[in-house]
């Protein structure tokens, strides 16, 4: 299993590959900036037809076949939700009577 240390988001509404590859320069542009270096980029089939020259130099694009997921990403954006949605509970506050 890998280990994921960092993962990012970015709300892309038209998903067309332009898009994509414009999104991930500019994570990758983010996470250089503050001195981290990003080799690989794990996709689901969405990313199937990218050409990782595109992307960054020294980036390799990892991808699973259609209709699959990648585990590793799949338990980090579960964990992600479960940190959300426990931090949002722990703000419910109850209103006196």
């Amino acid at each position: 299993m890998r280990n994921i240390q960092f993962g990012s988001a970015q709300a892309d509404p038209n998903e067309t590959y332009k898009s994509i590859y414009t999104a991930l320069q500019k994570i990758i542009k983010i996470y250089s900036h503050y001195g981290f270096t990003v080799t690989h980029i794990l996709g689901d089939g969405q990313f199937e037809k990218m050409d990782t020259s595109k992307i960054w130099a020294g980036v390799t694009l990892n991808i699973v076949t259609n209709n699959e997921h990648v585990p590793e990403v799949e338990h980090y954006i579960s964990t992600i939700k479960e940190d959300a949605i426990g931090i949002q509970l722990s703000t419910i506050q109850e209103v006196p009577k």
